[in-house]
């Protein structure tokens, strides 16, 4: 697969090949894209822009001849909806997705084997999962092959869809789910994300081994937002058995609603595939 930049910004044009791992840079973060981009198609080179993620979205509602009641148009450049969707009009495996009822919905929960790779993190819904947008909880290991299995799977890929659309055996899809979402568990600021407190309400219970400046820093940024910690003020905490033990118990006050940094633009709930015109 070659990738030659382009002039414009956050343009690229890729030859398509199908089942080969297409980049990990922008425009490419998207799973559905990523994933589109492994089908067998009968275009063979497509140019993509930063926002080819929602002209999919787009072109998937007027295929199904009905709009998602969750989603909110975009303005989007018109030769990049018709260069996307003559791309897609050719890719069969994508154009069976998108008359799916599981289709840009996300599933109630993850697949059973999934279970143990969590380990002690508690699992956000797979609605927020899929909708987490810059994922700068982990970096490249947000970007593995795995996890983006994983969130093509929350966005309403079955396994069985992952396997047509992309190529690999169903065996292999799963133990790297499995394997990169046990790598992603162990990195400190995932883990913090997953756990959901809320700080501004949250007293500080947890016994760390550092000196009572250092915990009231840690405590004032937490209340700023977990993101402006650094690397090692979250692995004082989530390395600390205490923290996790409050966590397990319940003793530190949790966020209502959503985990932060989700992008409600994505994909809609479970309960609104009915809305949509689905079955269950």
């Amino acid at each position: 697969m070659t990738a030659p930049k382009s002039k414009r910004p956050y343009q690229r044009t890729l030859r398509i090949h199908p089942g080969d791992f297409p980049p990990t840079t922008k425009p490419f973060h998207h799973p559905i894209l990523h994933m589109a981009i492994r089908a067998e198609s009968g275009k063979k080179q497509v140019t993509f822009f930063s926002r080819a993620h929602e002209i999919i979205l787009e072109y998937c509602q007027k295929y199904r001849k009905r709009r998602f009641k969750w989603y909110r148009p975009v303005s989007a450049f018109p030769d990049q909806r018709k260069e996307i969707a003559d791309w897609l009009s050719q890719t069969p495996e994508m154009l069976a997705w998108f008359l799916t009822p599981t289709a840009y919905h996300a599933p109630r929960t993850y697949p059973r084997f999934l279970k143990e790779a969590f380990g002690v993190v508690p699992p956000p819904t797979p609605y927020e999962f899929a909708c987490v947008e810059k994922g700068n909880f982990g970096g490249i290991k947000f970007r593995s092959k795995g996890i983006f299995y994983l969130r093509a799977y929350c966005f309403g890929m079955s396994i069985p869809q992952l396997v047509r659309i992309t190529g690999e055996a169903r065996e292999l899809i799963e133990e790297e789910m499995f394997q990169d979402l046990k790598v992603l568990c162990a990195v400190p600021q995932f883990q913090l994300w997953c756990a959901k407190i809320d700080w501004s309400k949250t007293f500080w219970p947890i016994n760390l081994d550092v000196g009572m400046l250092k915990k009231l820093e840690i405590q004032s940024t937490l209340v700023k937002g977990e993101h402006l910690l650094t690397n090692d003020m979250v692995k004082l905490l989530t390395d600390s058995p205490y923290f996790w033990s409050f966590v397990r118990d319940g003793h530190l006050k949790q966020r209502r609603g959503f985990r932060p940094g989700l992008h409600k633009n994505w994909l809609g709930l479970y309960s609104q595939r009915r809305q949509n015109g689905a079955k269950n």
